[in-house]
């Protein structure tokens, strides 16, 4: 008889412990919502792993079409958006059809050099889009040499590249002269060229580069 209570007991308190765990996902965004994760900053490092250190009130697009609202954070050098939900943590899926908005910044799934990862996309008109890959670097602490050497801490560093895409979907990094990024265009060259020059535009910078592009957009 206290062998069958004690049975009962443990399936009663494995089954309410199911019900917290499905209870902890159990959100609109459904079965985007992947593993939990514990996040834990490392300590006497210098710099962030993210775009933002605290999450952020943010919109998840599924699709294109159906958005969440969700307390959201970018993990860049971990390539992971984290969302909240109350006291849980999880990784979101790394589905190419979901995109995130995370203070004010278009966050997607774009393949670049034979694998997915996510980048910001900073302009989009259907035939030509603008992304910026950032990417953070980890070194590890370097001990004091000597006595007179304090050593360096373990640091996160940041770096960022420009890229762009045309109707081909080929992404690619923009270049970095007028001639060089009008070549880019997979038509239209001599109007762009002569677009260029007539603006004063240095392409290698992003408004004026979205500023041929709209005019591209209308050729």
């Amino acid at each position: 008889m206290m062998k069958i209570c004690q049975l009962l007991t443990f399936l009663l308190v494995a089954q309410l412990g199911l019900a917290q765990t499905a209870g902890s996902i159990n959100t609109p965004l459904g079965g985007y919502v992947m593993q939990s994760i514990s996040p834990k900053a490392p300590e006497n490092v210098n710099g962030t792993p993210y775009l933002n250190d605290d999450f952020m009130e943010g919109v998840v697009i599924i699709e294109g079409d159906k958005e969440v609202d969700a307390m959201l954070r970018y993990n860049i050098f971990q390539d992971n958006i984290e969302v909240k939900n109350n006291n849980s943590i999880n990784a979101m899926s790394k589905d190419p059809s979901i995109s995130f908005l995370i203070a004010g910044k278009s966050i997607k799934r774009v393949n670049y050099e034979g694998g997915f990862k996510y980048m910001v996309e900073l302009y989009n008109n259907g035939s030509v889009k603008v992304f910026e890959n950032i990417v953070k670097k980890y070194t590890p602490a370097s001990p004091a040499a000597n006595s007179y050497d304090s050593g360096t801490p373990a640091k996160y560093s940041e770096k960022t590249e420009t890229l762009v895409s045309f109707k081909d979907g080929i992404v690619q990094e923009l270049e970095s002269s007028n001639k060089k990024v009008i070549a880019q265009f997979p038509d239209h060259n001599s109007e762009l060229k002569a677009y260029a020059s007539k603006n004063k535009l240095k392409l290698k910078k992003i408004e004026d580069f979205k500023e041929l592009a709209k005019y591209y957009n209308t050729l």
